[in-house]
């Protein structure tokens, strides 16, 4: 069984699920409802961990909020039995939990949804897969045959260019285009909306699973039922997690076609749609919103051209929302002769690095060889002001930038560290 740390138990406790909903069971907190909650927490000195410390309901003495009640944080948060006897029976499924503070949980999450990116992921497989390249097939469940070759033969295609195949896993387009990846020696990540643990146990999936070939994640508990608003909810991820996504068939409403407008709206990642006239498919409509036409006869080099060619000319940006993570101190002065070996696209490296790391490194970037006001920052950063501010006076603490009035502006101390520093 996996034993989560104070920090991962509370956060668990406050915003998932471990059973069913009954009349009179109290919600768990939604992701914008944690997100001001943990704002709330943050602006304080304190971690989630810290609710479960004796002095924990005293820390929640002096919230309020009409909608989130204290009565509501407390019972949530004393569910601990419950939750130690779900997750061994999970664990037993090979289920794992990730929350924001993880090193695996998916980068691409953080930088497209922010701080509404999904405070726990369940999952089983493969974690390595969440954080790799991949292609977003979607579609509805109900096809044609010439559809479902279709959907095969897209997924046999991404598995030959070593791509990751990323789906609903729900029957239709997903599954089918999950399996055609797989069966050819490919890999699949699948964003699921229920079932993750009867879709574990499967006999459908579990060779891939235990060949590393395959990872399934959930934002809702493993054993949730199909439920409409967490399948909408859902298609977001799908698509942020993805370099670029390819609807199969889509009708005029429902999942995919709201999914996939959401996307274009939004602008997450490029869409592609096969060329479908029939009357009832939404296909057509998707193009004249924006997607672009992917050819019958599967125009699918050029696809899989565009997410090398913008992977390489993609610039380096690992914009984070507030997370937490154990305090770590930089030291303001330099000790060391700096390494003179290159660090862009060092991935590795900074996956090790802290949230307030990762700022600073950022920060770096923006008062190189200038002075900068506070809004300019604030917009730049993607960050709440309340966090800003924290870590603004944390770096003038650590001796990595000056704070400068009439007007209020930031700059970088003589001493403060190089950027080859930071990424050591």
């Amino acid at each position: 069984m996996e034993i989560l740390n104070t920090e991962k138990q509370s956060i668990v406790l406050l915003t998932s699920y471990f059973k069913k909903p009954g009349k009179d069971d109290v919600n768990p907190l939604t992701p914008t409802e944690w997100k001001i909650f943990a704002g709330w927490l943050r602006d304080r000195g304190y971690t989630p961990g810290s609710l479960l410390s004796e002095d924990g309901e005293n820390i929640i003495e002096s919230w309020n909020n009409g909608k989130i009640t204290r009565e509501r944080l407390i019972s949530l948060l004393k569910r601990g039995a419950q939750m130690s006897m779900v997750l061994e029976k999970w664990s037993r499924a090979g289920i794992w939990v990730l929350t924001r503070s993880d090193a695996e949980y998916p980068l691409k999450l953080k930088k497209r949804l922010g701080e509404l990116s999904p405070p726990v992921l369940f999952g089983s497989g493969n974690k390595k897969l969440i954080n790799s390249e991949g292609i977003a097939v979607v579609g509805s469940r109900n096809i044609s045959d010439k559809d479902i070759n279709y959907s095969k033969e897209l997924g046999n295609y991404i598995a030959e260019k070593k791509l990751t195949l990323i789906s609903g896993g729900a029957k239709g387009v997903d599954e089918t285009s999950m399996l055609g990846a797989l069966e050819n020696n490919g890999r699949a990540l699948g964003v699921l909306a229920d079932s993750l643990f009867q879709k574990s146990i499967s006999q459908t999936y579990r060779k891939y699973l235990s060949e590393g070939k395959l990872v399934f994640i959930s934002a809702y508990y493993p054993e949730a039922g199909f439920n409409i608003g967490n399948a909408m909810g859902r298609n977001k991820y799908i698509y942020c997690l993805s370099e670029v996504a390819v609807v199969v068939h889509s009708g005029l409403k429902g999942g995919t076609w709201t999914g996939a407008n959401e996307n274009l709206k939004k602008k997450w990642v490029p869409l592609f749609v096969k060329e479908n006239h029939n009357r009832d498919s939404g296909n057509d409509q998707l193009i004249n919103n924006g997607g672009k036409v992917l050819k019958y006869e599967m125009d699918l080099k050029n696809l899989v051209d565009k997410v090398r060619s913008d992977k390489e000319s993609e610039p380096v940006d690992y914009s984070v929302s507030v997370v937490y993570e154990p305090k770590q101190v930089l030291s303001p002065k330099v000790t060391e002769q700096p390494s003179r070996e290159p660090v862009e696209n060092n991935f590795e490296m900074i996956i090790k690095k802290s949230f307030y790391e990762l700022f600073i490194i950022k920060l770096h970037g923006l008062l190189k060889d200038r002075e900068v006001k506070q809004k300019e920052l604030k917009e730049n950063m993607e960050i709440t002001s309340a966090q800003l501010n924290v870590w603004l006076k944390r770096a003038e603490k650590d001796g990595i930038i000056k704070k400068l009035s009439k007007p209020v502006r930031y700059k970088l101390t003589d001493y403060s560290k190089t950027q080859t520093d930071l990424f050591s």
